[in-house]
């Protein structure tokens, strides 16, 4: 008996030291690589932007070599898990850096209170798909304190903090901004961490030091449509690196002076020996502000964005103090509209996963094969088989008939997915005149059986998993894996069902993409010139837009010149489209395409205006629709079948003529600004003359054609058009002679409608409205202009 109880005594010991062995195992897994986690701009970022990510990881124990995933939820239908290679030597440090198009937290994965939470970051020994998961810490986690939507967010890179602090003091849409002072470690080398900004000032700072990947990061930014702002400094070529070429004015002097008569006309500006610098600027820049020929400010775009240049020291004690800097930021950074690309890849995901199928078929068709099939077995193969006198032939040649029937039905119906794997693409690719632009896109997979599949693409595409199949028992491996290399990225996508879609949405990398050369001139209502293609695509449409209509220009192969004699019945071409436009060009059924890629045009053109894909500033724009492949796509390692429909779009100018000319045009497109209030929803963005907003103060802004600026357009006379005007708003007029709000009770003007009413090419309309308590939206005018050209 005593035997027995020492054995049973020695067995229990045994069991204890095993689990307070694999405890203290356990233990020392979970120290053995520290991570800390750094996210946001200064630990700062803004929903559905993208910002960037520094990893510390730091080795407590042997080598390691494995990778770490983290699960990104984009938003709540794009969800992946991004996989990071580590190797680090024991007792080692390394910093990872990377960056996410915009992120959700992972409440994503709850659907109540009390449910489980999805562990956000994973490590393995060796490789995800079959290496050993090691413990990390379960706490870790992406969360950066977000800013809110309606602030603007600005970016500062100087020497000289304290000098620039005024910039706190600004207000765009009603709200201060954030102020985020950067160093050379806080910028990103993905350029898509820096979509936090919506502004960057650099002032007196060395950007040549910058690594020459946070250099390209800053341009890549800029030309997606990011904003750069600088004053001039001595040496501001040489500090500026790879950005010099951008600047719109080239140094080549200065000069002291005690009065900027310009600046006086906002508010006095009181100064002595302030430096100008002077030289030669761009031929396609904007001079915004100016001073007997000397430009004060000055504006280039650059691809989808632009650089500001001041041509002074913006840190100067003078203008710091001066009460008009606020006009002069206020203009530079224009009209703030946050959070523009909210919902851009899910509607990109859901154009590219269409695939044609049995299930197109009419149901008449299916009726009339059906039909026939009847038709076949009953009367008439019994007739063929009574003469025959071989009736019980039927037994064999009813089923065979069948199987026959049943078998050519699947192969028309799955003859998409047979063969080569099927995969369709769409884009947006928006370039400036000089053919340098970036796209946004989506690339869909048609499995064709279940199982694992790796969608492939090139590295600069950034490819991200979207409609993702979550719930709240969803498990970290269940979801896409994001695999980075060096010439192509993957996504695999793991359980694909038969016959089912995948999707990953893209960004187009900043470069070269080809251009439309064109000489277009107007007269007397006549449209006459030539467009050359010097794409490497041939384009089925080619259309002219602006306003909300469209000239049809056809199509145009690679290299090919076409000319235009068109009769134009209205001169609303000559400002920025708006998304009314696609139905304005595909509100009818066309010839040449089924209803399904008729929708998927008017989307991406819709989706290019509500997103801001069209060019910056009131002008027409060029766009056409391609086949041709702008990117390709490959699954597990193999070439695909590829579908193709691309959105290009381009400015284009439209020249007025020589000489004085009467023109007229109605300006449709404004833009809101908030003095005071709250907007709810802006409407005028989708091309709708109204919004809605609490009690307070707004300003619409209706800016000049810019083909009508470059000729010195004058106006001589201008009608505003509502189309109702309710009771608690009240509206008036900018009058720029005596710098008040003239109360409009009568719409129309024709004295001295040039001095009075438009400054810097703008007509400026304030609308207040005295009650929480609206009966409906604000509906806005739209304003009728006639002048002259040349004057």
């Amino acid at each position: 008996m005593k035997k027995q109880i020492i054995k049973i005594i020695a067995c229990a010991l045994l069991l204890i030291s095993m689990f307070a062995g694999a405890s203290n195992l356990v233990h020392a897994d979970e120290g053995r690589l520290h991570i800390k986690v750094d996210e946001g701009l200064k630990g700062k970022a803004k929903r559905y932007k993208g910002f960037p990510i520094t990893l510390t990881v730091t080795n407590n124990g042997k080598d390691f070599s494995g990778d770490l995933t983290v699960v990104i939820p984009r938003d709540y239908n794009a969800i992946g898990n991004k996989v990071i290679p580590i190797d680090i030597a024991a007792g080692a440090t390394k910093k990872i850096h990377f960056s996410v198009p915009q992120m959700e937290g992972m409440n994503v994965f709850r659907n109540g209170p009390g449910q489980p939470s999805v562990e956000q970051f994973h490590l393995y020994e060796g490789s995800w798909e079959d290496g050993k998961e090691v413990p990390v810490d379960t706490g870790l986690s992406i969360s950066p304190t977000y800013i809110q939507d309606n602030k603007a967010v600005i970016g500062v890179l100087t020497d000289q903090p304290d000098q620039l602090n005024y910039l706190k003091l600004l207000s765009f849409m009603g709200e201060s901004p954030e102020v985020l002072f950067l160093d050379a470690e806080d910028i990103p080398k993905e350029s898509v961490g820096l979509n936090v900004l919506d502004l960057l000032v650099i002032q007196d700072y060395d950007v040549a030091n910058l690594s020459q990947e946070r250099q390209t990061s800053i341009k890549q930014w800029m030309m997606k449509g990011g904003h750069i702002a600088t004053g001039s400094t001595p040496g501001l070529m040489q500090q500026f690196g790879s950005l010099s070429e951008d600047l719109p004015l080239q140094i080549e002097g200065k000069e002291s002076v005690n009065s900027i008569e310009r600046f006086n006309q906002i508010e006095s500006f009181t100064i002595t020996n302030f430096e100008l610098y002077k030289g030669s600027f761009k031929e396609t820049a904007t001079i915004q502000y100016e001073e007997n020929g000397t430009p004060l400010v000055i504006e280039q775009s650059q691809g989808q964005g632009k650089i500001t240049q001041f041509s002074y020291d913006i840190s100067h004690p003078a203008f710091q103090e001066w009460g008009g800097n606020a006009d002069i930021w206020d203009s530079v950074v224009g009209n703030y509209q946050p959070n523009r690309n909210r919902n851009i890849y899910d509607r990109l995901g859901d154009t590219s996963r269409y695939f044609e199928t049995l299930a197109n078929f009419k149901l008449s068709t299916l009726a009339l094969l059906f039909s026939g099939y009847i038709l076949l077995v009953v009367p008439i193969l019994y007739f063929i088989l009574k003469k025959m006198d071989k009736r019980e032939w039927a037994w064999l040649l009813i089923p065979a008939l069948a199987v026959i029937t049943s078998v050519g039905l699947y192969v028309v119906g799955a003859q998409d997915r047979l063969g080569d794997y099927k995969t369709k693409a769409v884009s947006i690719v928006s370039v400036d005149q000089n053919g340098e632009g970036y796209g946004r896109g989506s690339v869909s997979m048609l499995s064709k059986e279940a199982g694992t599949y790796a969608l492939e693409v090139d590295a600069s595409l950034q490819p991200f998993p979207t409609e993702t199949r979550r719930s709240s028992t969803m498990r970290a491996e269940e979801m896409p894996y994001i695999e980075m290399g060096n010439d192509t990225n993957r996504v695999y996508f793991e359980e694909v069902e038969f016959w089912s879609p995948r999707s990953v949405t893209v960004d187009l990398p900043s470069k070269e993409y080809g251009q439309f050369s064109s000489k277009i001139n107007l007269d007397d209502q006549h449209l006459t010139g030539e467009i050359t293609n010097h794409f490497p695509y041939s384009f089925e449409d080619v259309y002219i837009v602006g306003g909300q209509s469209y000239q049809e220009i056809g199509s145009i192969k690679a290299g090919e010149s076409k000319t235009l004699d068109i009769n134009m019945q209205t001169q609303l071409m000559f400002q920025a489209p708006n998304e009314r436009t696609a139905y304005q060009i595909f509100n009818r059924p066309a010839n040449n395409m089924n209803q399904n890629e008729q929708n998927v045009r008017r989307d991406l053109v819709q989706m290019a205006a509500q997103y801001g894909m069209f060019a910056d500033g009131n002008n027409p724009v060029l766009i056409g629709f391609t086949k041709d492949q702008i990117f390709e796509a490959n699954v597990n390692g193999k070439d695909t079948s590829q579908d193709n429909i691309h959105l290009v779009t381009q400015p284009v100018d439209i020249n007025l003529g020589s000489g004085n000319k009467s023109i007229s045009t109605e300006l449709i497109n404004p833009t809101l600004t908030t003095v005071e209030g709250q907007v709810k929803y802006n409407g005028l963005n989708r091309g709708d003359l109204m919004f809605d907003a609490n009690q307070g103060t707004y300003l619409l802004k209706y800016n000049l054609p810019e083909a009508y600026i470059q000729k010195g357009f004058e106006a001589s006379e201008l009608s505003l058009n509502f189309q109702q005007r309710p009771g608690g708003v009240s509206f008036a007029i900018y009058n720029a002679k005596v710098d008040a709000y003239d109360s409009i009770e009568d719409a129309s003007f024709d004295q001295n409608v040039q001095e009075t009413y438009i400054k810097e090419n703008t007509i400026t309309i304030r609308a207040t409205i005295t009650t929480n308590n609206m009966n409906g939206p604000v509906f806005v005018p739209s304003i009728n202009v006639k002048g002259v050209t040349n004057p």
